[in-house]
């Protein structure tokens, strides 16, 4: 990996030493052939000029090649031109050279020319060589690639950066990572590298070198020695200075610093499969370093989340983290947080204090929901794999873009299966419902509801690692938000309770009465007060209980009698309210789990009141959702 890197900065800095290279002496052609796909490309330089070609991958080699030849013979005619150039340019037309008419493509592997019937998926291998004309080509099949290298849009100092990147071809852990910092050089004069909000030192530019520089202090301080390397290729030139970029990590993720602020950052990433090198793309952040508005308070909360937790304990997170698609629109800035700023709002910033802020829980359990589909696979899935959790995405009933996500600590837990479903889909058929079906069928109004409804519960079997017969059934849901559907929440917590029973007892069977233990966390959008809550802690219902009136004689649909064998308890039931907004504020998020299997060792106390309304409410620039998190730990009797 080291030596990787060396050679990776040797090939960006130094050009003199590109003859290191394997291919020094010979041209890349680059194909691109994945199996199960109709066509592959071809993409080489020839004459100054980059081609690219798309073929069958069941074409023979030899058409392929023809039509290469083609090409090439095209390149190597003048261009049209007009009246004045075409009378200079007549002699030079008719007396082209027996190559552009004649171009020999010939495709070699292992030193034997490839016959006429061999198909392109077979023929333009790793390492082949394409004789074209006078130049040689060394065949790259499936080269490391980075399709897309993206960076948030704000930068935070203390929140770490996750770059979006995504690969083809690679070996994750090959891949390298490039930070540097800007440096401003005033044309002909001096460097300036900031330190601080308010102190620079200044670098001559003949002496910038990858020597510590030291930087004039006070007498009474200490001299910091400050490793500097500038990299000339790597400048532009901006009102009147020059920007070099300075290197500052090799790591994936970076933190930045406050001596960055007022300035740019930029990434290079050079692909790897272990084995060979792809082209390295580079990215600058669009806005310059900024400071965090003050303190996170979620930072107090990792004052008690430090250490992992040990082998008989897990610790738990359930939090809504609001979907950018429900944070961005206008109905969201003017009506639901018309006291949170825009920017705020904004994913990019949001983002960077989600992540610091579960990070800094060290969770081996975490369930979130409202998570957009596009944050999962471009930042929260790699970032937090970064930190040893591997996560599940379970959208929403339709292909929405957001759903449900359950992360869990890779050397703690081993995933067993996954049992998800849409309320909508399995009401009508799984016969384990049928009860629930005839009681919602007798309300025509109810029931076009409730199959209009896209809520999913994630249901996800791990054991422990450290003793397998330990086993953990974790549900994940967020369940119909709206405050006249107490009916509905009703008969899709119905619905958990009998789907996490069936899915318990198949693993009972299967493996010697080893029944897991299961914990509901969601945003069950039901207060303590609620019947949801109710009929979770006391495994039971009335068929009389007044909710089922919550949305009138219309949807009534007579009431039901509900009952589970779960032994649920509320793990965090001292917890006023998770959710603070414009006109409301209670409790609607829970952490369930089953009492006469575990414990609660610790419920990690919240944010203060005071620190949640400082910004009048949630979201704001320290609360990255509109919901709090919930914290705890749980071990086994």
């Amino acid at each position: 990996m080291v030596v990787q890197r060396i050679i990776s900065f040797l090939y960006r800095t130094v050009p003199a030493l590109a003859f290191l290279r394997r291919d020094a002496k010979m041209d890349q052609l680059l194909v691109r052939c994945v199996e199960g796909d109709e066509f592959m490309s071809i993409s080489y330089s020839y004459s100054d000029k980059q081609s690219n070609m798309l073929r069958s991958q069941m074409e023979t080699a030899e058409k392929s090649l023809s039509r290469l030849a083609n090409n090439v013979r095209k390149l190597g005619r003048p261009k049209k031109k007009n009246k004045k150039m075409k009378c200079e340019q007549t002699s030079d037309a008719t007396n082209q050279s027996a190559e552009d008419n004649y171009i020999v493509c010939s495709l070699f592997v292992n030193g034997s020319k490839v016959g006429s019937d061999v198909l392109n998926k077979d023929a333009w291998v790793e390492g082949a060589i394409l004789h074209l004309g006078m130049a040689k080509y060394r065949v790259c099949r499936n080269m490391p690639t980075i399709l897309s290298l993206k960076l948030p849009n704000c930068i935070l100092v203390g929140c770490p950066i996750y770059p979006r990147v995504e690969f083809e071809f690679i070996k994750t852990d090959a891949c390298t990572y490039t930070w540097y910092r800007e440096v401003r050089q005033e044309l002909g004069g001096t460097s300036h590298v900031s330190i601080g909000p308010s102190q620079t030192f200044s670098l001559t530019s003949g002496e910038a070198s990858a020597e510590s520089v030291p930087m004039e202090t006070n007498a009474s301080e200490t001299a910091i020695q400050i490793p500097v390397i500038i990299n000339p290729s790597l400048s532009s030139q901006i009102k009147g200075y020059e920007k070099h970029w300075v290197e500052i990590s090799s790591e994936k993720v970076y933190m930045p610093q406050a001596s960055e602020l007022g300035g740019h950052l930029k990434l290079v990433c050079t692909p790897s499969d272990g084995e060979r090198l792809g082209s390295a793309k580079e990215v600058v952040t669009m806005c310059e370093v900024k400071m965090a508005p003050d303190a996170f308070p979620f930072e107090k909360r990792h004052q008690y989340t430090k250490d992992k937790t040990s082998d008989n304990c897990f610790r738990v997170v359930s939090y809504n983290i609001l979907a950018d698609m429900y944070a961005d629109s206008d109905f969201s800035r003017d009506v639901l947080y018309p006291y949170c700023p825009k920017d705020v709002l904004d994913i990019d910033y949001r983002e960077q204090l989600l992540l610091k802020e579960l990070t800094g829980y060290n969770a081996d359990i975490m369930c979130l929901q409202e998570v957009g589909r596009k944050l999962f696979e471009s930042s929260m899935e790699p970032s937090l794999k970064n930190s040893g959790l591997d996560g599940l995405l379970r959208c929403k009933h339709g292909n929405l873009a957001e759903g449900e996500a359950i992360f869990y600590r890779t050397d703690k837990f081993r995933l067993l299966g996954s049992h998800d479903v849409a309320f909508c889909e399995v009401l009508q058929k799984d016969p384990l419902h049928r009860n629930l079906l005839e009681a919602v069928a007798r309300s025509d109004a109810m029931l076009k509801r409730f199959l209009g409804l896209a809520a999913v519960v994630q249901v996800a079997v791990f054991e422990l690692i450290s003793d397998p017969s330990k086993r953990l059934c974790i549900a994940n849901t967020h369940l119909y938000f709206h405050p006249r559907a107490s009916h509905i929440r009703l008969i899709q917590t119905a619905m958990i309770t009998q789907h996490i029973q069936k899915v318990c007892s198949v693993y009972q069977e299967q493996d010697n009465q080893v029944k897991p233990a299961v914990v509901l966390c969601g945003d069950l959008n039901s207060t303590p007060d609620g019947c949801v809550y109710e009929f979770l802690v006391k495994g039971s219902l009335s068929e009389k209980s007044v909710d089922w009136y919550s949305s009138g004689k219309e949807e009534f649909c007579g009431g039901v009698a509900l009952t589970h064998s779960l032994n649920f308890q509320d793990a965090c039931q001292d917890i006023a309210y998770t959710n603070l907004v414009a006109g409301f504020r209670g409790k609607l998020d829970h952490i369930m789990f089953e009492g006469d299997k575990m414990k609660v060792d610790r419920v990690i106390p919240m944010s203060t009141h005071q620190e949640v309304t400082r910004h009048v409410a949630l979201p704001n620039a320290v609360f990255p959702s509109d919901h709090l998190s919930l914290v705890c730990e749980l071990s086994w009797k």
